[in-house]
């Protein structure tokens, strides 16, 4: 279930023009925001656009696959330090990218290196 939530969290959307892509991890979706425009134009609300982005995952630009893959990665290796010290987190607006920033030093080495590999400036 925690899996689930972080992975929906990281994938997606905030606002009926998906111009505004929500950053649960601190980091920013500029990489999508193209994607969910031109595949999901026209579409309104959080959950409708989640399911068409979902349903084009097959079409997605590099950039964008990039950043979900390493998204997805991301939750794989902290999803037990996710579990263990934000488990009473309600998920939305941040809140267990904050948890965990607030657990930085207690996460799992695996954890650290991805969301320093995230964090980290593209090449």
């Amino acid at each position: 279930m925690v899996c689930f939530a972080l992975f929906g969290a990281s994938l997606l959307v905030v606002g009926s023009t998906a111009a505004t892509m929500s950053a649960p991890l601190g980091v920013s979706h500029q990489a999508c925001t193209a994607d969910v425009k031109s595949l999901c134009a026209g579409i309104t609300g959080q959950e409708k656009i989640r399911q068409c982005f979902l349903s084009h995952m097959d079409n997605l630009s590099a950039a964008c696959a990039d950043d979900v893959s390493n998204r997805l990665s991301v939750v794989k290796e902290c999803a037990t330090d996710v579990t263990g010290f934000c488990g009473s987190v309600k998920s939305g607006d941040g809140a267990i990218a904050k948890c965990l920033k607030g657990h930085l030093q207690d996460l799992s080495r695996p954890c650290r290196a991805q969301l320093a590999q995230m964090a980290a400036p593209s090449k």
